[in-house]
């Protein structure tokens, strides 16, 4: 409470000068920075410069504690605030400009001047002069953010929207939004006071600490770096061979970042349909150009000029092999060559080529988080400089790199065959597949292991099942439910027909298909054995992987699961969450579950082994080094 008064004081002294006062903005203006801004009375930004401005304490389970939630409504309304608080989302100069956050864009040449004729305006004017905004917001066009009944009604549908999609374990959604709705009516320095004690309560919430290790591992990924690429280089050319769904995603995604990109498949339908969803993408995100930088094609025309090739191609290892023969043989000797393959190796895949070294692997996850995933590795033949070229290439497209080791599936593949399986093998017993879904997203992950399955098509399930069981836990079985469902003509979200049923994309009732071939019982009274089974199996899975060198640390396991796999941020991380439980508490569940129910859920014996030894997590594969 005391920090955010002192902040406040600071910046009320500068809110209550009795001349006019200008922030220039030049570069990114994030949080206390643009509550500072928000103190002056006008805002400037610096044309042409790639900048963000935003109040993201909501990603840490905070909220602006400086002024920014009492000053903010009087500058851009109320519902404005609420939506910039609330999302934590960034505005670039042209959006603040559009919605009056910013009053006037300044040249890049000769600022200082500009920025001192627009003062003097202002004072010519004797303050008449205000963004165009303002004047709207002064003369009808927030009529209802002024109205306390208008804000009432406006809280209340936002509130049920909270409800509905925010899980209860997020605090700061709330209390900022009642800290700007009471702004919106009381006088200034009571409004800074409640928000001084809300900004208090969330600072020793529980959930705050992880949210803050979240950020950090994200900053220690993404943050960035020497390898940062320069935002004024045009972006390179980009080829993707496979129009699937894991080519259209990559073509989508490099398209969206600037590159022009030649996408290539057998026939036109798949390609047909990239189109399709591309020109979606682009009328979401009001840029014609991103549409206009995708080309499909049936050849590998235009190869030659390309930066970067991603081959997108079915699991098939004499498919991939031989198409990666052929872009070998059209591609200069330093373009980057990337495969995506979900089972297969660069030792097994490099044995096609003349120079393995060339060829790296890819794997791009976007569970639905502001954050995505780029799992990535380099073969033994590789170059190390390759590392920087892929940690930029994945910042570059707003992603977090994480470097792997070549093996089959790397982390995360893994993570989600144990993920398939484990929900399989408990929907097989009986439990309702709405429920073991259920209580996984209310253990807090973004998405239930059956409505995953259905995305991925179950197809694709089985063939990750088959190719990385000897990997992961239970030995390469595959559960008979996934086999039955394929027999019924069960393939996914695609047909409609998955373990949900599908009508215009969006998910229905559980598929009654599956009463013929599911025993299903009632419902499970103890509803967090569900999640306790499935979660201790992810657990036991990254120990092995670990233990094998998948990746060498705690915190990368935190940045897979946070960011690839939609593991809950107030959790902290798959990582985080298995040093809180310990070794002994999961290795202990896991051998009464296996001795009692089923021996699958036998813990493994590197877990045994830390058990044994009364190490911590960290202490066996950090050093001991705590995050």
């Amino acid at each position: 409470y005391q920090i955010a008064r002192e902040g406040q004081l600071i910046f009320q002294k500068w809110a209550a000068l009795s001349f006019p006062t200008l922030a220039v903005i030049e570069g990114d203006c994030l949080g206390a920075g643009l509550e500072w801004a928000l103190a002056c009375r006008y805002r400037a930004v610096v044309g042409q410069r790639a900048m963000r401005l935003a109040l993201p304490q909501i990603h840490l389970g905070l909220m602006p504690g400086w002024g920014g939630c009492t000053r903010l409504p009087g500058v851009v309304g109320f519902q404005r605030s609420l939506d910039l608080v609330l999302s934590g989302e960034a505005l670039s100069p042209a959006e603040a400009l559009e919605i009056g956050l910013a009053d006037v864009d300044l040249p890049q040449w000769d600022t200082e001047k500009f920025a001192v004729a627009f003062l003097r305006e202002i004072l010519e004017n004797r303050g008449k002069t205000i963004s165009r905004q303002r004047r709207l917001l002064a003369t009808g066009r927030g009529r209802m953010d002024r109205s306390v009944l208008g804000r009432a009604r406006i809280i209340r549908v936002l509130d049920k929207k909270i409800r509905r999609t925010l899980d209860r374990r997020y605090p700061a959604p709330r209390e900022a939004m009642r800290a700007i709705q009471f702004a919106a009516s009381h006088p200034v320095a009571d409004a800074l006071a409640f928000e001084a004690r809300k900004f208090a309560v969330l600072c020793s919430a529980p959930v705050t600490q992880k949210l803050i290790w979240q950020e950090l591992i994200r900053q220690k990924y993404q943050g960035d770096g020497p390898e940062m690429a320069d935002s004024q280089t045009p972006a390179a050319p980009v080829c993707v061979v496979g129009a699937g769904t894991w080519g259209a995603q990559m073509a989508i995604l490099a398209a969206r970042n600037g590159h022009p990109v030649r996408l290539k498949d057998l026939t036109y339908p798949p390609l047909a349909e990239t189109m399709a969803a591309l020109e979606q993408v682009a009328r979401e995100h009001r840029d014609q150009g991103i549409y206009e930088r995708l080309s499909p094609t049936l050849s590998m025309t235009g190869f030659a000029r390309a930066r970067l090739v991603l081959e997108a191609l079915p699991e098939d290892p004499d498919l991939k092999g031989a198409i990666l023969r052929e872009l070998e043989k059209r591609l200069k000797p330093d373009t980057l060559l990337v495969t995506t393959s979900a089972t297969q190796t660069l030792a097994s895949l490099g044995g096609f080529l003349e120079n393995p070294g060339n060829l790296v692997a890819l794997r791009i996850f976007r569970p639905g988080s502001r954050h995505g995933l780029a799992e990535f590795s380099i073969g033994k033949a590789g170059e190390p400089t390759l590392v920087p070229r892929l940690k930029t290439l994945a910042r570059s497209w707003g992603l977090i790199p994480i470097q792997v080791a070549d093996v089959a599936g790397g982390l995360l593949n893994r993570l989600l065959c144990v993920y398939f399986r484990q929900a399989l093998i408990l929907g097989g017993a009986g439990v309702p597949i709405w429920q073991i879904d259920r209580e996984l997203r209310q253990f807090g992950m973004a998405r239930g292991p059956f409505e995953m399955m259905d995305e991925w098509g179950l197809r694709n399930v089985l063939l990750l099942l088959n190719e990385l069981g000897p990997w992961t836990r239970g030995a390469g079985e595959i559960p008979s439910l996934l086999i039955d469902a394929l027999a019924l003509g069960i393939s996914g979200k695609t047909s409609n027909e998955g373990f949900y049923r599908y009508r215009n994309g969006q998910k229905g009732k559980p598929n009654k298909l599956l009463g013929k071939v599911q025993v299903t019982s009632k419902p499970v009274k103890d509803t967090a054995l569900i999640s306790e089974k499935v979660v201790l199996s992810l657990i036991d899975q990254v120990v092995r992987d670990l233990s094998d060198g998948v990746v060498d640390n705690l915190d990368a396991v935190d940045a897979v699961t946070l960011f690839g796999m939609g593991f809950p941020g107030f959790r902290g991380g798959l990582g985080q969450y298995a040093e809180y439980l310990g070794a002994a508490k999961i290795a202990g569940r896991l051998l009464y579950f296996g001795e009692m129910e089923d021996p699958r859920y036998q813990p493994s014996p590197q877990l045994l082994k830390i058990q044994e030894e009364g190490r911590t997590f960290r202490e066996a594969f950090d050093g001991g080094a705590s995050g």
